[in-house]
């Protein structure tokens, strides 16, 4: 399922193709993005086990492809998932591919997840070896990154940083941005730094270390992300009353029923089973109001 952060990490890479390119150890050379319709027609014979929502593939000035992974949550088939892009990639492109996944968060360490391929037949003799490359973005040195490429500077408060020292990155990430961007595009970059910080800090703490940035405000896209965000507290809000209630009435509920409540996203709809709770006798009662 796609998150807020693949597309804002694929905005920022289109940015700046070169300044991701150093930051995961490539070299830093000029780099396009490959179209989206171009991916999905490289996945289209197997979407079971590859997903382009996170996984970005930029050509190379000169030759080559960079395939570049974003990863937040642990996959214990990583090295092999890995392994399935390139193929495909090097296959349909006809050229090498130089893999790099990078961990956007501790969460998303696996330890099954090696950085190589090997593969032996029954008399020992290897016959596939691949490797890639893991960047953990929490080892990263704060520093390396709020001196480094503008292009990557939005990724900084993932870096190794300590909670109390975020101020300081925040007033040194905003002194670039003011310099060395746009006011236009400064809104849209504040906004990526946003959204990424919901990789690793609560929601109040990221809303009120950006609080009075230049041009958040104004961000429709901030906006859109605030009023989703601001939906789906009241929706879950209202979904623990209904449980907490409905579970001294009917008892603890099922699984499958908590799952069923779960898959209610209409606050009106939410709002009929808690008016339904003194008039049904079950669990199964209560959810027939709203089948």
């Amino acid at each position: 399922m796609p998150h807020a952060y693949d597309a804002t990490l694929k905005y920022l890479v289109a940015r700046e193709p070169a300044a991701w390119l150093e930051f995961v150890g490539l070299p830093p050379i000029d780099a396009e993005l490959v179209e989206e319709e171009e991916i999905q027609e490289l996945l289209s014979a197997d979407l079971s086990t590859v997903s382009a929502s996170a996984d970005i593939l930029m050509r190379m000035s000169g030759d080559g492809l960079a395939h570049i992974d974003f990863q937040s949550g642990p996959d214990p088939r990583m090295d092999d998932r890995a392994l399935h892009y390139n193929v495909l990639a090097d296959y349909r492109f006809g050229q090498h591919v130089e893999t790099v996944v990078v961990l956007l968060r501790k969460e998303a360490a696996h330890p099954a997840m090696s950085g190589r391929v090997d593969r032996t037949d029954r008399r020992g003799r290897k016959y596939l070896a691949f490797e890639y490359a893991i960047v953990r973005l929490w080892e990263i040195p704060v520093e390396e990154i709020l001196n480094g490429p503008f292009g990557v500077l939005a990724a900084a408060p993932l870096a190794q940083v300590e909670a109390s020292d975020l101020p300081g990155v925040i007033r040194r990430m905003g002194a670039r941005i003011a310099v060395e961007t746009p006011s236009s595009d400064a809104t849209e970059i504040w906004t990526s730094v946003y959204v990424l910080m919901g990789l690793k800090y609560s929601d109040q703490l990221s809303k009120r270390l950006l609080q009075g940035v230049m041009g958040m405000k104004e961000s429709a896209t901030y906006q859109a992300i605030l009023s989703e965000g601001e939906a789906k507290g009241e929706l879950q809000g209202i979904r623990e009353t209904i449980l907490r209630l409905a579970s001294r009435c009917f008892g603890t509920p099922t699984d499958n029923t908590v799952a069923a409540l779960n898959q209610i996203t209409s606050i009106p709809t939410l709002q009929v089973l808690v008016d339904r709770l003194l008039e049904v006798e079950s669990w199964s009662e209560l959810l027939e109001a709203v089948s």
